[in-house]
C-alpha cells in the first residue's frame, strides 16, 4: 500500500479514522465532565447563599447567633450539608448543633453575667 492510498482512505484508513473518533469522544467526555464540575460550584454557591442570607449583617459583620438560628432553620428543613460562610467548612448536622448549642450557651453567660452586674 503506497502512502497516498492510506491517506486518500485506503486499507488503512480505518485505523486512522477510529484513533479520530476515539479522541472525539474524549474530548466530548471532558466538555461534559467540565459541565458537572460547573454544576456542582453553582449548587454548592446556591447552598453558601441559602445558608447565609438573612437580615443579620450589622455593619457588615455576620451576626453570630442569627447565623447559627438561620443554620438550626436549615437543619429542620432536611438539609445534611450546609456550607458555612465563615469556617468555609461544609457543616454536618452533628456539628450545627454543637456550634447551636455552644453560641445558646455563650448567650445564656452573657446575660447572667449582665445581670449579676446590675
Amino acid at each position: 500500500m503506497r502512502l497516498s492510498e492510506f491517506i486518500n482512505g485506503g486499507a488503512g484508513c480505518g485505523i486512522l479514522k477510529r484513533l479520530e473518533a476515539g479522541q472525539a469522544e474524549a474530548d466530548a467526555h471532558a466538555v461534559r465532565l467540565k459541565q458537572i464540575q460547573k454544576n456542582i460550584k453553582s449548587d454548592e454557591a446556591a447552598m453558601l447563599k441559602m445558608a447565609t442570607q438573612d437580615e443579620s449583617y450589622v455593619g457588615g459583620v455576620k451576626n453570630d447567633y442569627a447565623l447559627a438560628d438561620k443554620l438550626k432553620r436549615l437543619q429542620k428543613q432536611n438539609l445534611a450539608q450546609v456550607v458555612w460562610r465563615h469556617k468555609r467548612l461544609v457543616a454536618t448536622d452533628e456539628q450545627l448543633e454543637n456550634l447551636y448549642r455552644r453560641l445558646k450557651r455563650k448567650q445564656h453567660e452573657r446575660l447572667m453575667k449582665h445581670k449579676i452586674r446590675r
